[in-house]
C-alpha cells in the first residue's frame, strides 16, 4: 500500500471510529431517558450535607422511595464514597435529582472524551507520531464500549476515574507535577482502585511534591464533610460503612472482575475486596519501586510502565464490568511495542470492548453472576492484558538503546 493510499485509509478509519464512538456517547448521555441507579446515592449524600446531616451515619438510612421519584432502587443504604466527594455531591444537590442526573451523565461523557484526548496528546508528544486510526480506536473504545453504556445507564463514577487515570498516564510520560496532583486527587475518589496508583507514586520516590499537594487538596475539599461532625468520628463511620461493601450481591466474587472472580471460580477461594485492594497496592508498589530506579530516558520503557500498572491494578482489584473502559489507554500506550504484542493488546481490548454481547454470543457468561454475567470473560481479558503488559515492558527493556544513544536523545 503506497503512502497516499495508507493516509486515506488512516483518515477514513479515524473518521468512522470517532463518528460511531461520539454518536453512541451522545445517544447514551443525552438522548436516552434513563433512571439512574447509583448516582442518586451521591445526590442524597449532598442533600444531607446541605441540611447539616452526616451521610456516614444513621441519617443516610432515612432515604425513602419518595426521594427517588421513579428511579431504580435495589440496594442497601450505604454510602461508600470518601469525604472529599463533598465537592461533587454538595453542588449536585443544589439541583433537583432529575436535572442533576442529566448533568452527571453529560459530565461523565465529557470525562471519557477529555481523558482520551489527554492521554493521546501525551503519547503523541513523548513517543512520536501516532496514526489517526489509533486515536479513532481509543475514542471508539472509550465512548462506545458496553462498559461505558452501563456507566451512563446507572450513573456510576467510572468516568471521573477514567479522567484521573488518563491524567496519571500523561503526567508520568510528560513528568508533569500538576497533572499528577490532579490525577491522584481524582483516583482517590475510588480508594480501592486509587490506592494502587498512590502506592506506585510513593514507592517510585519521584512524585513527592505531587503527593503532598494531592494530600493537601484532598483534605481541603473534604473539610466541609469532616469538620461539622468531627474528623475522627466521620472517618470511623466511613470505614464502618466500607465494612458492608462486600455484603452486597453486586460486590460478590461472581459479579466482580479480576483475580477475586478467577480464584473463586477455579477453587472456591473467596478473597475480600480489602485483601484484593491491598494485593493490587503491593503489586503497584513493587512496580513503582523499580520504575523509580529505571532509566527514564527511554520513552518505550516509560510508556510500558503505566500500561503494566493499569493492567495489574484491574487484574488485582475487585472491580465491575462497567469499569472495563479504564483499559482504553492501553491502546495508545502500547504504541512502541513489537507488532505481535500490540496485536495481543488489541485482541484483549476487543474481547472486553463489548463484553456483554460477546459473553452472550459465546456462551462464556457466568451463570452464578446474576447481575454481571460477563464478569468471567472480562476477568480472563484482564489476565491476558496483564501478561501482555509484562511482555511489552520486557521487550522494551531488551530493545533499549545503548546509553550513548539515550544521552544523545536527551540532549
Amino acid at each position: 500500500m503506497d503512502r497516499n493510499t495508507w493516509r486515506g485509509a488512516d483518515i477514513a478509519l479515524f473518521a468512522v471510529s470517532a463518528a460511531v464512538g461520539l454518536s453512541y456517547l451522545v445517544l447514551k448521555a443525552w438522548v436516552e431517558d434513563i433512571r439512574l441507579l447509583d448516582f442518586p446515592f451521591i445526590w442524597w449524600a449532598g442533600d444531607l450535607w446541605a441540611a447539616g446531616r452526616n451521610p456516614y451515619g444513621p441519617d443516610f438510612q432515612t432515604i425513602d422511595a419518595g426521594v427517588w421519584s421513579g428511579y431504580a432502587y435495589v440496594r442497601d443504604k450505604w454510602f461508600f464514597y470518601p469525604p472529599h466527594w463533598w465537592a461533587i455531591a454538595r453542588p449536585a444537590a443544589l439541583l433537583p435529582l432529575e436535572q442533576a442526573a442529566l448533568l452527571w451523565r453529560l459530565f461523565t461523557a465529557a470525562c471519557y472524551l477529555g481523558g482520551s484526548l489527554v492521554v493521546a496528546r501525551a503519547v503523541h508528544r513523548t513517543l512520536g507520531a501516532m496514526s489517526r486510526s489509533r486515536l479513532g480506536a481509543l475514542l471508539l473504545f472509550a465512548c462506545a464500549s458496553s462498559a461505558t453504556a452501563i456507566v451512563l445507564s446507572i450513573g456510576q463514577t467510572t468516568g471521573i476515574l477514567f479522567l484521573g487515570l488518563c491524567l496519571f498516564c500523561a503526567a508520568w510520560l510528560e513528568r508533569s507535577g500538576p497533572a499528577m496532583t490532579a490525577a491522584l486527587v481524582l483516583l482517590a475518589l475510588k480508594p480501592n482502585f486509587g490506592l494502587a496508583f498512590w502506592a506506585f507514586a510513593i514507592a517510585s520516590g519521584l512524585c513527592w511534591g505531587s503527593i503532598g499537594a494531592a494530600v493537601l487538596m484532598g483534605t481541603a475539599i473534604g473539610l466541609p464533610a469532616l469538620l461539622p461532625f468531627g474528623p475522627v468520628a466521620v472517618l470511623r463511620a466511613y470505614f464502618r460503612q466500607l465494612g458492608h461493601f462486600g455484603d452486597l450481591v453486586a460486590n460478590s466474587p461472581a459479579n466482580t472482575t479480576g483475580l477475586g472472580n478467577l480464584l473463586e471460580r477455579a477453587g472456591g477461594m473467596a478473597l475480600s475486596p480489602t485483601m484484593l485492594a491491598l494485593a493490587g497496592a503491593a503489586a503497584a508498589a513493587a512496580l513503582g519501586w523499580w520504575a523509580g530506579r529505571a532509566d527514564r530516558r527511554d520513552p518505550a520503557v516509560q510508556a510500558a510502565i503505566p500500561g503494566l500498572l493499569l493492567a495489574l491494578s484491574l487484574l488485582c482489584v475487585s472491580m465491575h464490568v462497567y469499569d472495563a473502559t479504564l483499559l482504553a489507554p492501553l491502546i495508545v500506550l502500547c504504541l512502541p511495542a513489537p507488532a505481535g504484542l500490540q496485536l495481543a493488546t488489541g485482541l484483549g481490548c476487543l474481547i472486553v470492548f463489548r463484553a456483554d454481547n460477546l459473553a452472550e454470543l459465546s456462551g462464556i457468561a457466568d451463570g452464578r453472576a446474576g447481575i454481571f454475567p460477563s464478569s468471567l470473560l472480562v476477568s480472563w481479558g484482564y489476565l491476558g492484558l496483564a501478561v501482555a503488559g509484562a511482555a511489552i515492558l520486557a521487550a522494551a527493556l531488551r530493545r533499549r538503546p545503548a546509553p550513548q544513544a539515550l544521552e544523545r536523545g536527551a540532549e
